[in-house]
């Protein structure tokens, strides 16, 4: 990185709002600094100068230089080394940072991008079956219909912007700092991972009652008991370690698991549509007529099948060419979630062989749609094509949780680990392993699953829920803030539509969150209440030890948008 008069600057320039700041291309080596705040223009000949801002910026000549969307620039931000924790010193004794400090290394391309989303997302069809018995086929058809539409795509376009924006590993974290300073960005990265962690802390679980399901009924395993959670426990170890191993590993471990669990999906779609002749089902109430439906199981469960797209955010720092990447990945994995969840969903209700299964099985217990619990797609995969299909589901079922497990695992530690390299967290936490990962990240993260792996599953999904609705309507609003305060800051990929329109675009995705934060039952509120004001404690707690040198914080750390709007105070001081 040049340095010029005014000290050393980006490669590209900013907008007025930056004052003072010297504006550099280094590919050609000029400089120049402007004292007037108003001022946008660039010295030299202006060429290779990009801005993702609306108004564009002024040439030698004094024409506009328009905005250019969607355009490539240099992988990383600003020169920053990760194992020195080192950045370019911003000229007031805060460090500006960019790439996680993953220099030129790029692990991630677009595929095992895809593929971490859509294990950060979904990971098949598994866990949707309560949607149906909690609301019926009708509902849950036009759930996963039309909330990937009121909520994935929103939050996908977002995430989309904002991760080529801030290329880091502390994701959200850095948006919501940006936009609103350092209290702000430490609880939404609070929030965001301890959602996170109770999120992962369900996986070991759901891997072992699949497993458990082709055991004989006297199992240890299907009782609970300190056998069982030693089980989890180990469960819990080795799948960290996986992890530990580093996003290449993480990486190819999705698409292996991708393709062994999704195929039998496949297959049961194709072998099941010829026998769908009961269309009548589709549209069906749940048992009980209309007036039995689960709101709050409907929502919540739709919810946690479709959230944690603002995951991939933290993968940024370490993906190639994220400004074309990121978009073209996030469409197709919205795609490939929807059509995850509907197919099997249309097929399994409306299969006549299924429900001659049901009638069977039911035996006057209740209505064919109370049977569709959890696992219950092994039945329908039995029930269409014979036990070696339902034997494979159940199988793909336990693979599919190692693939959400991996892509929780990765996303919670990458996100302690930037906010470690943004001064946030003590130092230690930032220090990389030899797989590219910190160690302590994700002993951290493990550690969490581990305990919260003791509460019941449903608690587990509301806690988690509540802790995400509260970061996501930071991350929201964050945005919308971003949009107005800084402009002009560059963005590779830029949703196409104007302030009063991502508005517009948000509005039903903020309601929805409203609506389902209200279904959230009272112990719900406390817990995650309680959650949040721990986060609340911990941040004068963090400030205490880095005035006293207690332990070692890395020198603040402020973002290419870190300008004039914004509370830019450095989080711990230097």
């Amino acid at each position: 990185m040049e340095t010029g008069d005014c000290g050393p600057t980006p490669y590209w320039p900013l907008h007025s709002s930056l004052g003072g700041t010297g504006k550099t291309d280094t590919r050609s080596g000029s400089s120049s600094c402007s004292s007037n705040r108003n001022s946008s223009n660039a010295s030299g000949d202006g060429s290779g100068l990009l801005s993702g801002g609306r108004h564009g910026l002024n040439g030698s000549d004094g024409s506009p230089v328009p905005l250019i969307r969607n355009a490539s620039r240099p992988s990383h931000h600003f020169d920053v080394s990760s194992e020195s924790g080192g950045g370019s010193d911003g000229g007031d004794g805060v460090k500006t940072m960019g790439n996680a400090g993953r220099g030129a290394n790029k692990t991630i391309s677009f595929w095992p991008l895809v593929l971490l989303i859509f294990y950060g997302v979904s990971g098949g069809p598994f866990g949707v079956e309560p949607v149906v018995s909690a609301a019926g086929p009708f509902l849950a058809l036009m759930g996963f219909l039309f909330l990937p539409m009121v909520w994935s795509i929103p939050e996908a376009l977002v995430t989309a912007e904002l991760s080529t924006t801030f290329p880091e590993a502390a994701g959200c974290v850095a948006w919501v700092s940006t936009a609103f300073g350092p209290f702000w960005g430490w609880m939404e990265g609070y929030a965001s991972w301890m959602s996170g962690v109770a999120d992962n802390s369900l996986y070991p679980v759901l891997f072992l009652d699949y497993l458990v399901s082709l055991l004989p009924r006297d199992s240890f395993l299907r009782e609970d008991g300190l056998g069982r959670w030693g089980c989890i426990v180990c469960l819990n170890l080795g799948l960290s370690y996986l992890a530990y191993r580093g996003l290449r590993v993480v990486g190819r471990t999705a698409i292996a698991v991708a393709v062994f669990s999704l195929l039998p999906f496949v297959v049961l779609v194709l072998w099941g549509l010829p026998d769908c002749t009961m269309p009548e089902s589709w549209i069906s109430p749940p048992d009980g007529g209309w007036g039995a439906i689960r709101w709050g199981t409907y929502l919540n469960v739709m919810f946690w099948n479709l959230n944690y797209w603002d995951s991939a955010a933290s993968f940024a720092g370490e993906v190639e060419n994220p400004g074309r990447t990121y978009p073209r990945a996030l469409v197709a994995c919205v795609a490939l979630v929807v059509l995850c969840y509907g197919l099997p969903i249309f097929v399994g209700t409306g299969a006549a062989s299924v429900a001659t299964a049901a009638a069977a099985n039911s035996a006057g217990e209740g209505g064919r749609w109370s049977l569709w619990e959890d696992g219950y797609f092994a039945e329908v995969a039995e029930a269409i094509t014979g036990r070696w299909l339902g034997v494979w589901v159940v199988l793909a079922a336990a693979a599919a949780n190692i693939g959400l497990f991996e892509a929780e695992m990765t996303s919670d530690a990458l996100q302690l680990m930037g906010m470690a390299e943004r001064g946030m967290l003590p130092a230690v936490f930032a220090k990389r392993g030899p797989h590219g990962i910190s160690t302590l990240a994700i002993v951290a993260s493990s550690t969490g699953v581990a305990f919260l792996g003791l509460l019941g599953f449903e608690t587990i999904v509301e806690i988690l829920n509540l802790l995400y609705c509260f970061a996501e309507i930071l991350e929201f609003v964050a945005f919308i803030k971003l949009r107005v305060s800084h402009r002009d800051m560059h963005r590779p990929y830029e949703i196409p539509l104007g302030t009063v329109g991502v508005c517009l675009l948000l509005l039903p995705a903020a309601c929805f969150v409203l609506l389902l934060a209200a279904f959230s039952s009272v112990i719900t509120w406390v817990v995650s209440g309680v959650a949040l004001l721990i986060g609340v404690g911990l941040y004068p707690g963090l400030l205490l030890a880095k005035r006293e040198k207690w332990c070692e914080f890395r020198s603040a750390t402020r973002y290419e948008g870190d300008v004039d709007g914004a509370d830019n105070t450095p989080l711990y001081g230097n």
